[in-house]
């Protein structure tokens, strides 16, 4: 499970914690990393060509999925997945589309914030949807995936009830620094080791 951070005393080995994110552009490539070996976690995007498809396919075969809930980035000239969370929405329109996206995926354990690095920084984007969250399903967690080094994501995570946790190490597929990969994995090693668990 993605929220479990101690080993047990039969078992001191530090935990290891993979998510797997944009899950729904490709249904070669998503077909693929569900076959992974491992319990995994799998991050479905809302409105792709293929989560349906790919979430349902994650659940059959005994694997966790999370909803990738798409949110406004400081990059001006991100592209914006449709019905993702904006600064231009009020809270209505904000709990709207919360809900709208947590229906997409009934079998869903949780949330993380896909982009987001403009909205997660601000407490009053963040309120609303985390509370939106609870009153769907007080038992799903979010995992804040700090785009951004001032996100206020978890915090209000937490402060709306929810189970919640961040991300330690983003492992980033750049074809040109193998390398790079690489070095991110010995820090994800690292961290679990020091730290008993990282994601």
């Amino acid at each position: 499970m993605l929220l479990v951070s101690t080993s047990s005393i039969a078992d001191s080995r530090p935990l290891l914690s993979l998510v797997i994110d944009d899950l729904g552009y490709s249904l070669k490539q998503g077909k693929a990393a569900i076959e992974l070996p491992g319990d995994h976690t799998y991050a479905v995007l809302p409105e792709a060509s293929y989560s349906q498809k790919l979430a349902k396919l994650a659940t059959d075969q005994g694997k966790e999925i999370i909803l990738h809930m798409p949110m406004q980035s400081l990059q001006s000239k991100a592209a914006a997945e449709p019905g993702a969370l904006h600064e231009g929405m009020d809270e209505n329109q904000l709990l709207t589309n919360v809900r709208s996206m947590l229906n997409r995926f009934p079998d869903i354990a949780g949330i993380n914030n896909h982009m987001g690095s403009h909205l997660t920084e601000h407490d009053f984007f963040m309120r609303p949807v985390m509370d939106s969250i609870r009153f769907f399903n007080p038992q799903l967690y979010f995992l804040d995936s700090r785009t951004t080094a001032r996100s206020v994501a978890f915090t209000q995570a937490r402060a709306a009830g929810l189970k919640s946790t961040s991300r330690d190490v983003f492992l980033d597929y750049n074809p040109e620094s193998i390398e790079s990969i690489e070095l991110q994995v010995q820090i994800w090693l690292a961290k679990a080791r020091e730290m008993g668990s990282a994601i």
